[in-house]
Order: structure tokens, then C-alpha cells, then sequence
């Protein structure tokens, strides 16, 4: 069937999913013309004539409750174009029709099934038995309301139609990485006419602005393009730099230049693995331009060393940050700007909890140390406006000369200050007893369809009255990572050994996310540990709990990405570290906002939350015994000139008046087993507490 020449304007119903951007990414590319997303609640039942199709998209719950089914039934009973319901959408269209949704035998999670369908105008292309994956914990009850035109392998109705209303329907995801012939089945539904006769003749003039929608979401005035990606009316930021050969040690420099600052900052590239880790930063607030931006949910008020200065932490970065335009700087990812921690505190979503700590802390930098581990070069380097030439220029030579001064020392050749004697269990917020209870709960919640997967947590903690830098020399140098750090902010430490990326964006828009999910502990036998890292890659639930967060990220993605920009070079592949091994997924695109707002689209972390991401992290709010503070938010710089990297804060601890606390936790999935889920949570937190000289306290029961 060829799609329609005419051009399609499609209402995109979103039922406060975590899918729905990828829909949205394939009727874009289709039609040419992004769709009109709007969420289920707020759809305008009046103006449905505007539009020549509409896609009911799917969510969470049962479309028999009307809190979950927003506006979606009254739409079906008004529409006069082709509906299409994804999921969600589809169960509508049998409530709609007095049908009803049951529970399944069993909820399908990010589950790959063979699809047979009966040849119908739908699947006009598509062969007769196809893959595509399932995210539903109801099922449509049978006799259907409606002709079921193609079924699961268990016999489960997967697709239908109503034909005299111009209705049809898929229980699968199209959109998902996981399904084939997703593009082919959009195109085929666009093809479709009116059950009132053909759109192709519609007024133009009743489509509004929807013709002039731009490439970001109009609906959202916080998605513009930032001034750092355009001519700035303001002064240009330079930047002066000395490059020389490294002579000396990353944890020396530090040392030397920042050991006693009251304030520092390290993200320390302290391995180079799978493409990461090229680059180290080091720095301090010295300069008189440089300041401590800090944010507190609890009363939703930025400040700049304790004034206020703004309530949205996200849009004063970006205004900041893309206040100058950029002098080029080869071979430097950051230029200054931002470096520090956004905690998951910080969320939009959700409840908020006060963790006793601030929910971000960025240190402004124009004085600090870049080292490309790969070139093997130090760039001691200063930014700032025309009139700071004179004093940056200044600043280098005194630095390079005090580091020339240091002369060449042998990496690791600084002692680590022997502080642990014997190994002591911490404390946690939740006792495994308590965890199996929790994780009863959540399981609830997948089998009722609120979620498909969710991230639950808990913290360790323990008294500390020792030097905070000295055990991460100890960590960096037993558990390397490319997304190290170590951030002495005020009123806390910060020490990560993260391996996780959460987001780098280029200036030119490029940017990439690599989700981690699936955990194994690594073993002494190289041969056992091959094995363990081949299992990993081949366990059907671990494969099932990374392929839900690479789809809820290619939707993140999707919903500020160029049509067609959004790819997974590398699905689920084994990357290996000094304790454990990960499986881990990359997802790419070219996005079309700036960067500090393409991380705030992503935030919190799809990884740390589960999916869908809204509803299930209103539900771990109220469940999880503590706040996660700094834990499951993201870490790393906002750089002058566009760049991001962050990485997601996992095995992280923070230091803070007198006491030390580490998060962890894991994805639950219907097929989770709790006391496998507990055993990874402490192989998570091993490597971190090892080095404060601790254990987890249920390592030894």
C-alpha cells in the first residue's frame, strides 16, 4: 500500500508514557511534518478536526480507570479520521466499544514474541510472522469488540480493527528497537481514509499552527534553542591555554594545586574504556568570575554563593552558559563553565524529599587543568572575557611553572595514608527483610500495568571522621572508572567511581546516552569470568531490563532529536570492569535544543528510574525508606561553547558532616528474583565501601 501524498496532520495522544517520543520519531519521519504531542489530559476535544489522523500512544494502567485514560474514550467516540492505538491506546478502542481489559495470564515486560496476522490493510507489506515486543500487563478480553487481525504465540489478540469507524489497533510497541516493521506499519495506518470519506481535500486554514511547529517542542517555551548555539549579543568567551607533555601524575597535580582548596573539583578519567575516559579535569573556583551555583527543591530557589539569583536550575545553567559565544579551543572538551553534581533531588517528577544536602552543586570554572590521557598532554588553561587577558595569561605561566617545579613523578607514586584496619559492616535503610517486602510491593505494580520496570533503592551508611580524599585514592586506584570523580563542594565530598554515561552532547548537537543494565560480580578464574560475562549477555531477564531503558532513552532522545537522527550502534553489549561486569546499550542522535536542556529532557536518569518513568517514580517516592540525595542524579560539566558530559552517579559516596552514605539498588522486572536482586545491590556498593575500610552489613549473613 502506498502511504498518502497528501500531507497528514497527526494528533499524537500521550498517555504520560515513556514511548511515545519514538512514535513520535516514526510519524515524523513518515509524513515529513512532526506530529501534534499532547498529553491525554489536555487534549482540546473541540479542534479534533483539525487533524487528518490521531494516535492514541500507550501508558500505564487500565483504560478502565478514568484517571489513566485521560481524554482517550471521549476522543474515540468524537474522531471522524483513522485512530491508531499503540498499547494502551488499543485496550481504549475495546473499552470504547464495551469490550474489557484483563489481566494476563502473565504481564509480557520487554518481551521479543512472534506475531502471526492475517493479512489485514494494517500489515499490507509486513510477512505474516514478524517479531516485535510487548510491554502490557492486560490483555484485551475475549470475544474482542472488535476483528482481531493478528494474535501472540500464547493466542493473546495483538492487532484489530473496527473498519466501519476507521479504527485499528496494535497491542505490541512498532516503536520499540526490538520490533521490526514498525516504519512500514505507520505508513500503512497514514494510507488509511476517513471513516468519513477522505481527508486529502481538509481546510488548510483549520490546521492552525500546527504547519509551522518547529523542530523542538513548541509546547514547552524551556525546549528553545540556546544562545550558545547562535550569534550572542554579549562578549565573547576566550580562552588562553599552555599545552606541554604530562609529566606529571593526575592525583600529584591535584594534590599540589588543590589539595588544601576549600573547594575542588576532579573529574577524573581514572580508566579509559569503550570509548570514554579520554579526558581529566582539574580545577578550583580561584578566579574572581567563579562562583558555587547551588539549588534546593525543598524551596525551589537557585543561588549564586548563597544569593538568589533565580527557581529554575536548568533554565539559569542554560541562560548562563550560553551567555557568551565561544572562542574554538582544539582539543579541549571544556572551555569553563560548570562542573559538579545535579542529585536526583532535582527531578521535576515526583515528591519532593529533603535529603539534607543540597540537590546540585556546580562550581564555576575559568582557571583549571585539562589532561588527554590519550595525546598524553597537559593543558593548563584560563577563560574569560577581553579585559581578563592580562591576569589569565598571568595565571598560566605562574601554574606551569609550579607544576614544571614538581618535577616528573611516577603515577601512584603517592602514598595512600594507611587508615583501615579491619573491615567494618555500615548500616542500611532498609533490612533485607524489609527489601523482599518492598520489592512484593513493586511487583504489585507491574502486575496491575502502573509499571514495567522500576529502579528501587536504599542507602548504606556509616560514621566518617577521616580524610575523604585519601579513600578515593584508595577507590580510584582498586576500582577505576572512566566517569571517576572526586568534588569537594561546600558541606560535602562527593567520591564516584561511576561507569555509566548519562549524556555528552557536542556543540554541533551530537550527543549519546549508554544505559547500564544488567550487573554480574566478576571472578578470579578467567575462564569462569568469561562465563559469567557470556551469561549476562544471554539471560532473557537482564536482556529484558536493558531493552526497556533503551527504548525509554530513544524516547528521551527522540522527543528532542532531529527526525530520523536517533540510533543504537551498540545494543547490550558486555563491558567489564575491575569488579564487575555490565551489559550496556548506546544510544545516539543530533539534538536539536542545547545542551544543558537535552540533559534536563533526560533527567532523572531513565537507568535509575524504570519505565514509565512518571508514574513509577511517583510510586518510588512514596515506597523507598530515604531520599536518594546526590545518588541516581548525574555528575560531570556543562561546558562554555555547548558541551556536556555527565555520567549517572552509581557507585558513589558522599561525605558529609561526620557521616558517609551510598546509595544502591537495581531494576525490577516481573521476573526478578529478590534474594538475586538483594546479592546484586551489595556487589554494587563492594568496591565503594572496601576502600572506606567497610562492608555491606548483610555481606556476611
Amino acid at each position: 500500500m502506498t502511504p498518502r501524498t497528501s500531507p497528514a496532520r497527526v494528533l499524537l495522544v500521550d498517555n504520560h508514557d515513556s514511548y511515545t517520543g519514538s512514535i513520535e520519531q516514526l510519524l515524523w519521519q513518515a509524513t515529513g511534518a512532526r506530529p501534534h504531542l499532547v498529553q491525554s489530559d489536555a487534549v482540546d476535544l473541540g479542534a479534533l478536526d483539525r487533524y487528518t489522523h490521531i494516535v492514541l500512544g500507550p501508558g500505564p494502567g487500565t483504560p478502565h480507570r478514568a484517571s489513566d485514560a485521560g481524554r482517550g474514550l471521549e476522543i474515540l467516540r468524537r474522531a471522524t479520521v483513522p485512530v491508531l492505538g499503540v498499547c494502551f491506546g488499543f485496550q481504549e478502542m475495546a473499552v470504547a466499544l464495551a469490550g474489557r481489559v484483563d489481566p494476563a495470564d502473565r504481564p509480557a515486560h520487554g518481551v521479543i514474541e512472534t506475531i502471526t496476522h492475517d493479512g489485514s490493510a494494517l500489515f499490507d507489506g509486513v510477512p505474516a510472522q514478524f517479531e516485535a515486543v510487548r510491554y502490557h500487563s492486560l490483555v484485551v478480553a475475549e470475544p474482542a469488540p472488535f476483528r482481531v487481525t493478528a494474535r501472540a504465540s500464547d493466542g493473546s489478540p495483538m492487532a484489530g480493527e473496527a473498519a466501519d469507524r476507521g479504527w485499528c489497533g496494535v497491542q505490541f510497541h512498532p516503536e520499540s528497537i526490538g520490533s521490526a516493521h514498525g516504519r512500514r506499519l505507520i505508513e500503512n495506518f497514514l494510507a488509511l481514509g476517513s471513516a468519513k470519506g477522505d481527508r486529502a481535500g481538509i481546510d488548510a486554514t483549520k490546521l492552525g499552527d500546527l504547519t509551522k511547529r518547529g523542530p523542538i517542542p513548541a509546547d514547552d517555551p524551556k525546549y528553545v534553542r540556546s544562545p550558545s548555539f547562535v550569534a550572542s549579543a554579549g562578549e565573547t568567551w576566550r580562552v588562553w591555554s599552555e599545552q606541554t607533555p604530562l609529566e606529571v601524575d593526575a592525583e600529584s597535580l591535584f594534590a599540589e594545586l588543590y589539595g588544601d582548596a576549600p573547594t575542588a573539583v576532579w573529574l577524573d578519567s581514572a580508566q579509559q574504556a569503550y570509548d570514554m575516559g579520554r579526558y581529566s579535569i582539574l580545577g578550583a573556583p580561584d578566579a574572581p568570575r567563579d562562583h558555587v551555583l547551588t539549588y534546593r527543591a525543598t524551596d525551589t530557589q537557585v543561588t549564586i554563593d548563597g544569593e538568589p539569583v533565580g527557581d529554575d536550575l536548568w533554565r539559569e545553567l542554560d541562560v548562563r552558559i550560553g551567555a557568551h559565544a565561544v572562542d574554538p579551543a582544539p582539543g579541549l572538551p571544556f572551555v569553563g563553565g560548570y562542573v559538579g553534581s545535579v542529585g536526583y533531588g532535582t527531578k521535576a517528577i515526583g515528591r519532593v524529599r529533603d535529603a539534607g544536602e543540597p540537590d546540585a552543586q556546580l562550581v564555576h570554572l575559568s582557571r583549571f587543568l585539562v589532561i588527554d590521557h590519550v595525546e598524553n598532554t597537559l593543558h593548563v588553561v584560563a577563560g574569560g572575557l577581553d579585559g581578563d587577558a592580562s591576569e589569565a595569561r598571568r595565571w598560566i605561566a605562574e601554574t606551569g611553572e609550579r607544576i614544571r617545579g614538581m618535577g616528573r613523578r611516577a603515577s601512584g607514586a603517592n602514598p595512600v595514608t594507611a587508615h583501615m584496619v579491619e573491615t567494618r559492616p555500615a548500616a542500611a535503610s532498609v533490612t533485607p527483610a524489609q527489601y523482599r517486602r518492598d520489592l512484593a510491593d513493586v511487583r504489585t505494580w507491574l502486575v496491575a500495568g502502573d509499571s514495567y520496570e522500576a529502579c528501587y533503592t536504599y542507602r548504606v551508611h556509616f560514621p566518617f571522621d577521616g580524610d575523604a580524599l585519601d579513600v578515593y585514592r584508595t577507590l580510584r586506584r582498586a576500582n577505576p572508572a572512566p566517569y571517576a570523580a572526586y568534588l569537594r563542594l561546600p558541606g560535602r565530598e562527593i567520591l564516584s567511581c561511576s561507569p555509566e554515561r548519562y549524556l555528552a552532547v557536542a556543540p554541533d548537537g551530537r550527543a549519546e546516552t549508554k544505559p547500564i543494565k544488567g550487573t554480574a560480580r566478576r571472578h578470579a578464574d578467567p575462564k569462569r569470568d568469561a562465563d559469567v560475562a557470556r551469561a549476562l549477555a544471554a539471560d532473557p531477564k537482564t536482556r529484558a531490563e536493558n531493552l526497556m531503558i533503551v527504548d525509554l532513552l530513544r524516547n528521551d532522545l527522540g522527543r528532542i532529536s532531529a527526525p530520523g537522527s536517533v540510533e543504537v550502534p551498540a545494543l547490550m553489549a558486555v563491558e567489564s570492569y575491575a569488579t564487575v561486569h555490565q551489559l550496556v546499550t548506546s544510544v545516539r542522535s543530533r539534538v536539536l535544543t542545547s545542551g544543558v536542556m537535552a540533559a534536563e529532557a533526560l533527567f532523572p536518569p531513565g537507568s535509575m528510574t524504570g519505565a514509565p518513568k512518571r508514574r513509577t517514580v511517583e510510586m518510588l517516592d512514596e515506597l523507598e525508606a530515604e531520599p536518594r540525595g546526590a545518588y541516581a542524579g548525574v555528575l560531570g560539566f556543562f561546558s562554555y561553547g555547548g558541551s556536556v558530559d555527565l555520567s549517572v552517579v552509581i557507585r558513589t559516596a558522599v561525605v558529609a558532616g561526620g557521616e558517609v552514605t551510598v546509595g544502591t539498588g537495581g531494576a525490577i522486572t516481573i521476573d526478578s528474583d529478590p534474594d538475586d536482586e538483594f546479592d546484586e545491590t551489595l556487589a554494587k556498593t563492594a568496591a565503594v565501601l572496601a576502600a572506606f575500610g567497610r562492608s555491606h552489613p548483610a555481606a556476611a549473613s
